[in-house]
């Protein structure tokens, strides 16, 4: 009862520090403090356009990697809306057949993206369809019969409804969830069999040099030219929570997962007519370890740049702040406000305690208002010292312990 009279006693509409996760909070945008690198990782030059570039961003467990890749998405959804983002977050796949994906693993998950992303472009906005020629089409076709129509019904809901950030315009088309997408999906096949189009066999050009029927960078330049058919100007992979995965816990499984993907410099620089189309932006976490491995491994450093996240208390200040007047309609802005008198100088405790990073900082707070609700009594609208060190303690043992 104590934290329901706090919250009611400060006009908070729900609680605060509900959730300390990057992709459940829904409210993001209203108090997430950007990094000053994140309008060269945006591709921002000052004009109306986002310019595609592969980068890495380093960062350690819980200093906002999600939360930036997250705030990325956003202004390509604003800025940029002919692009295609594909979010690569799951590794489950490559992994299940090698401890090193090779760089053909890591090529079929994001086929296997994009090829649901083009399916939903396809579905919105139906006359692109009609701009293919038939070769395009049978590529299309294969593309939804290798990567789409084989995957289990259950992978199938994963991939559209998790793992696949669709647009504004696709979210408001898919109004009824994953079933929309399945239905998406079923009348793009029927399509394709009504005008009779054959799936394309991908081999090799012949004469060409190129490895033979699989290989990946051709596969990558097929589904390029399909979905720039369609209308897509570019293609940005967002690659992240890599450390998530099974069996990637400690900085050489990272580096084993990640490796072939990120020192093929061609795909991470996909040019057409000298231009770049298709940009990888890699969130990873252990930047003491891994930055140096990638380079002994030959990553060029000069071809692709790479950003390390540094909040500052400043900046974390800034945030916490933000976040506490927003969910109270602008009635509290320090966390000192919530305390009782013992507990003065919380707010700079909380920024002392959480080594700068968000996910400790606002988990610390969720524990504080845990310990309010377990002990504090029905008049109880104020935070006493007691409960702000319980919490900062068993927020601390949660996120960093």
């Amino acid at each position: 009862m104590g934290l329901e009279e706090l919250l009611h006693r400060h006009r908070f509409e729900s609680h605060p520090f509900d959730t300390w996760i990057a992709e459940s909070e829904k409210s993001l945008p209203e108090w997430f403090v950007p990094p000053a690198f994140l309008k060269s990782v945006a591709g921002d030059s000052g004009g109306t356009k986002l310019t595609p570039r592969s980068h890495l961003v380093f960062g350690r467990p819980g200093d906002g990697k999600t939360a930036i890749r997250l705030t990325l998405e956003r202004e390509l959804e604003t800025r940029a809306p002919d692009t295609l983002v594909l979010r690569y977050i799951d590794f489950s796949r490559p992994l299940a057949s090698n401890r090193r994906p090779s760089i053909a693993d890591h090529a079929d998950e994001i086929l296997r993206l994009g090829t649901i992303g083009l399916i939903s472009v396809w579905q919105v906005e139906p006359e692109r369809y009609s701009g293919l020629n038939i070769g395009q089409k049978a590529d299309l076709a294969s593309l939804i019969d290798r990567y789409y129509e084989q995957l289990p019904a259950q992978s199938r809901e994963t991939y559209a409804s998790r793992i696949s950030p669709l647009n504004n315009r696709v979210k408001r088309f898919l109004t009824s969830g994953v079933k929309a997408a399945v239905e998406a999906y079923n009348v793009t096949i029927s399509v394709l069999k009504k005008e009779k189009i054959v799936p394309t066999q991908w081999a090799a050009p012949a004469g060409s040099n190129a490895e033979g029927p699989d290989d990946p960078l051709l596969r990558i330049q097929r589904f390029w030219a399909v979905a720039n058919a369609f209308g897509v100007e570019s293609v940005w992979i967002l690659v992240d929570k890599v450390d998530e995965s099974p069996g990637t816990q400690g900085v050489n499984a990272i580096f084993e997962c990640i490796a072939d993907l990120l020192l093929t410099q061609t795909l991470l620089e996909f040019r057409v007519d000298e231009k770049q189309v298709i940009c990888f932006k890699a969130f990873l976490t252990n930047p003491t370890d891994l930055r140096p491995m990638l380079k002994d491994a030959g990553f060029r450093t000069d071809r692709i740049k790479s950003e390390l996240i540094a909040w500052t208390r400043k900046d974390l200040d800034e945030a916490l702040r933000k976040r506490l007047a927003h969910f109270s309609n602008h009635n509290v802005d320090h966390f000192d406000q919530l305390c009782a008198p013992e507990a003065s100088g919380t707010h700079d405790a909380l920024l002392d305690a959480c080594e700068l990073r968000p996910r400790t900082l606002f988990r610390i707070a969720h524990e504080i208002f845990a310990e309010l609700q377990r002990n504090g009594d029905r008049t109880t609208d104020k935070l006493s010292k007691s409960m702000v060190e319980i919490g900062i303690k068993a927020g601390k043992e949660a996120v960093v312990g």
